[in-house]
């Protein structure tokens, strides 16, 4: 069978009195080794015999220190210690792979992630692998009784302290846009457990977490309404009160403003082996794979990004799933050719990897040629929305409801397993059906595992 991969190979002879007959048997011409092949074929053996021998001495050596370390682990659960503390139980299985079954070696120990389920470890255990593994943040186990107990059975730590009461805030200016934004992440429980196990015990200058942590503080003893005065002097200049605003540009400022708090702080504290958790990675960031190709050359580039939003055309869809199904579709490059032939470009988003909250902007604003606002209707589903092999369920919808030069942005969120709706200072109940039939302009989706 003719190979559809290799091109047909072509003998050509040249006519003369010496040259063989086309019937007929010839005699096959033996091969034979130059000095230099051999050579060259001794060697690759000596290489490929050298990197076997590297490869079995990286495994030994990689035995040994695992056997080592088992030992290092028994030592410090055996030896005596009155303090214990809290070690997320994903992890301590994560570790127990590595340590016994030559698995992946753990990251940083993250005892604020998902599900808040731990196991206890004595303190000397719990020191060496704060020291090998950095990560944290440190919860003690307290208790009137110390004992030298190993390991508890795993339990889930309440979340009933990361609620926050149905409170509203004070709209004396423009500022709904700010009120909606920060009601949406005030109904994230996994959020605020951050803030009060982590940025609570930090002495660093983090202005928009401490913030941040000054309104859940408030929150939870105010019996009227709120003023959030820090938040609104932090962000003056980029948002100015007599002007109206974008209430997804202003949720984005704020993660991404936190995210650069931690961050730097994470650069001041490693020189001392400290590194805290970056829940807003953690929580918020998935990835993206743009794939560009080229319909001439073949050539495929594939490049990945971070995202926190996923911003949503709705001029061709009727529901947010084809809303996404558009977002990832292959589309032509119009104003792009290929850097190696000129060729015509094609260009594919897939998402590589989802967060554990999606957050899904439906572009709404039209800035050119004209400005304008689409009042479509764009149905999205509240307690099951599939998405690559994740199943999320709804958290909270910010609506915008007027036009651009003059609108009102609106919060419906669920605490406690109601909807409520928050407009600003008013707070009341409200229902699934009166969600459903919101134009909804940012949607906030949880992962249904967690």
């Amino acid at each position: 069978m003719q190979s559809n991969y290799f091109p047909k190979q072509v003998t050509k002879v040249a006519a003369s009195s010496n040259a063989q007959p086309k019937f007929g048997h010839s005699k096959k011409k033996e091969f034979q080794p130059t000095a230099k092949t051999l050579d060259t074929s001794m060697q690759s053996q000596k290489k490929t015999q050298k990197d076997h021998i590297q490869l079995i001495i990286r495994f030994l050596r990689k035995l040994i220190q695992q056997k080592n370390l088992q030992k290092r682990v028994k030592q410090l659960i055996v030896e005596k210690c009155s303090e214990t503390f809290f070690l997320q139980a994903l992890w301590a299985i994560k570790y127990s792979v590595y340590l016994y079954e030559n698995g992946e070696k753990p990251g940083p120990i993250d005892n604020s992630a998902q599900p808040l389920e731990f196991i206890v470890v004595n303190g000397h255990l719990w020191k060496f692998l704060r020291e090998e593994y950095g990560g944290g943040p440190e919860i003690q186990q307290k208790h009137k009784n110390r004992s030298n107990s190993l390991a508890l059975p795993a339990k889930m730590i309440s979340q009933s302290e990361f609620q926050v009461p149905l409170v509203g805030f004070q709209n004396e200016q423009n500022y709904c846009y700010l009120h909606s934004a920060i009601q949406s992440l005030l109904s994230i429980a996994e959020f605020n457990y951050y803030f009060l196990r982590q940025i609570k015990n930090i002495q660093f200058d983090m202005p928009f977490c401490k913030a941040y942590l000054e309104v859940f503080n408030q929150a939870k003893i105010c019996k009227t309404t709120l003023d959030l005065p820090i938040l609104k002097q932090l962000t003056l200049n980029k948002f100015p009160p007599k002007s109206q605003h974008d209430c997804q540009e202003y949720l984005l400022h704020v993660l991404g403003s936190m995210e650069d708090e931690l961050n730097n702080l994470n650069r001041t504290l490693k020189p001392k082996g400290i590194i805290y958790t970056n829940f807003i990675e953690n929580l918020y960031k998935g990835k993206i794979q743009t794939t560009i190709h080229c319909l001439e050359c073949q050539q495929t580039n594939h490049k990945l990004e971070n995202f926190i939003t996923l911003s949503l055309a709705i001029s061709y869809s009727k529901t947010l799933e084809q809303c996404l199904q558009d977002f990832t579709k292959e589309e032509p490059l119009k104003d792009y050719n290929c850097k190696r032939c000129n060729g015509i470009c094609t260009r594919k988003i897939r998402l590589y990897e989802m967060p554990k909250f999606l957050i899904l902007h439906l572009k709404r604003f039209q800035y050119f040629p004209q400005i304008h606002k689409s009042n479509k209707t764009i149905t999205f589903p509240l307690d099951s929305l599939q998405v690559t092999n994740k199943t999320y369920r709804l958290k909270s919808v910010i609506v915008h409801k007027g036009q651009m030069q003059q609108g009102h942005y609106m919060n419906f969120s669920k605490r406690f397993h109601n909807w409520y709706k928050f407009n600003d200072s008013i707070v009341r109940e409200s229902s699934k059906k009166e969600v459903q039939l919101q134009q909804a302009y940012i949607l906030i989706y949880q992962w249904n595992d967690m």
